[in-house]
This record gives C-alpha cells, sequence and structure tokens, in this order.
C-alpha cells in the first residue's frame, strides 16, 4: 500500500507526500496553508484534505486528484471541518 507523510517545519509550510511500495513519489505538495487531516481513497488516485487553502483561517474540506493536477474545494463554510473520509467505492465524503 501507498505510504502518507505530512512534514510540516517552524516556517509552517506542509509537505504532503505519498510513496509506492517502492518508494517511489507518486504524489508532493507544498503549501503553507495548515493541513489538519488527510485521507486517501482505495484506489490511490485521490486524497481528502482538512486544511485552510485559499487565504481563509477556516479549515475546509479538499480533494486533491494528482494524476489531474487538481484540487477542488468540498465545504466553504464557518465550521472548522476535520476528519475528511470517503465512504464506500468512494461514491460519498464523510467529515465532522
Amino acid at each position: 500500500s501507498d505510504n502518507i507523510s505530512v512534514l510540516n517545519d517552524k516556517n509552517k509550510e506542509y509537505e504532503i507526500k505519498i510513496m509506492n511500495t517502492k518508494k517511489v513519489n507518486v504524489f508532493e505538495f507544498k503549501t503553507q496553508s495548515e493541513v489538519k487531516s488527510i485521507f486517501l481513497n482505495k484506489t490511490g488516485t485521490k486524497l481528502l484534505v482538512a486544511a485552510t487553502f485559499d487565504g481563509d483561517d477556516n479549515l475546509d474540506i479538499y480533494e486533491m486528484d494528482w494524476s489531474q493536477k487538481c484540487r477542488t474545494r468540498i465545504t466553504q463554510d464557518k465550521n472548522q471541518d476535520t476528519g475528511p473520509v470517503y465512504g464506500p467505492e468512494s461514491k460519498a465524503i464523510f467529515f465532522s
């Protein structure tokens, strides 16, 4: 299975890395936004992230598709959205 790591340095820069079983980077993303939680889908092609992207201090849920090199904002509200997970067959997204 793939290995996910989130690194944080003193300058508030977060780095998300996903490596396959051969230790080859499949995906790498750096951001100065806060990253609270991540969840990889079963096929290993998409990642759910609770983060403060888009210059907002509020945690929202984003779906990142590294094969398409895109990020989609799933939530946009005043609540602090965390703990995203995919439902069965990745057809639904749950979060708290």
